[in-house]
């Protein structure tokens, strides 16, 4: 099928330096069916101590393994799992602190980033993201010591909770060329904001600016879901955006600066996916998992432009 127009249509990243930008869906997108020849799994992570795996990324060094951890109220540590849910070693994290881990990332250097972003109430003071060098799952058990703490706040909340403005909570984050990028979760509208902080950030608090708002469409807040997972393909070419009702896939290769809307959408029947938390790309297929314990796969997300999941 075709993609949003005649001529591919990109997506940068840091194209959103200019404020205030809404990403637009494709027009004309209607009733979609199983993208031709996509193949796809459910499977289910075998470990009862994985109990709500909320961030998922594929290693660049190890085939076939994920990186995972567990939401707030776990110890701060690290599990790698295979893509069908098989747990292979598990590490713990010294020099971390686990108050709500959210998304994991990971970078060209083999350092993965442990983003301690949860902020439901908007009042966090004590936001972090930990590096730490990717340890090697044969070893099956020992630590690992965090290498540097990325600290921020958000630029533009002025106070803690800010009455009426619900929108500094992320819990998605993603590593591209040098920068971490963080996508909020709204609860009152269809949009998230977009922040970014130098992975070379040191222990002093940085200040998140924000780099814009992008509109997700789809009605209403509830319809369309919160942001809760992002990652990008080992090749730069492609972010998903992972979110309760559905996964909207966008094309950032080409020249900046123009943005455009998500090249695929793949809405989510919630009875059977349930609620989703983690997301990440394996080579051209995705894999994205429940606070549940299973791991859904698709193998061509992007054979179509609109489908749903699961097929039937």
């Amino acid at each position: 099928m075709e993609m949003c127009s005649a001529s591919r249509r990109y997506l940068g990243i840091a194209l959103v330096v200019a404020s205030g930008f809404a990403l637009v869906g494709c027009a004309g997108i209607g009733v979609g069916s199983e993208p031709p020849n996509a193949g796809w799994s459910v499977h289910r992570i075998d470990d009862g101590e994985i109990s709500e795996s909320s961030g998922l990324v594929a290693s660049r060094t190890h085939a076939d393994v994920f990186w995972t951890h567990n939401d707030s109220g776990d110890a701060a540590r690290l599990f790698a799992i295979t893509p069908q849910g098989r747990k292979l070693a598990e590490f713990s994290v010294d020099g971390a602190t686990h108050v709500d881990w959210e998304d994991i990332a990971i970078d060209e250097a083999g350092y993965l980033y442990l983003g301690d972003i949860g902020n439901n109430a908007n009042e966090r003071r004590d936001l972090a993201i930990y590096r730490i060098r990717e340890p090697d799952p044969a070893r099956r058990a020992g630590s690992v010591p965090v290498d540097r703490v990325i600290r921020y706040r958000y630029q533009d909340q002025t106070a803690f909770p800010e009455d009426g403005n619900s929108v500094f909570d992320a819990e998605s984050m993603l590593w591209h060329d040098g920068w971490l990028y963080l996508y909020t979760k709204h609860r009152s509208d269809t949009k998230t904001r977009l922040y970014r902080v130098s992975d070379a950030a040191s222990d002093d608090e940085e200040p998140l600016v924000a780099l814009g708002e992008i509109e997700l469409g789809g009605g209403t807040a509830r319809l369309i879901g919160n942001v809760t997972g992002a990652d990008i393909s080992a090749d730069g070419g492609w972010i998903a955006l992972l979110t309760y009702r559905g996964i909207l896939i966008f094309d950032r290769r080409g020249p900046l600066p123009l943005p455009a809307g998500p090249v695929a959408r793949i809405a989510l029947a919630f009875r059977k996916t349930g609620q989703v938390e983690s997301i990440a790309w394996l080579g051209e297929a995705l894999v994205f998992g429940n606070e549940a314990g299973k791991l859904f796969r698709i193998d061509e997300p992007l054979a179509a432009r609109w489908f749903r999941f699961p097929p039937h």
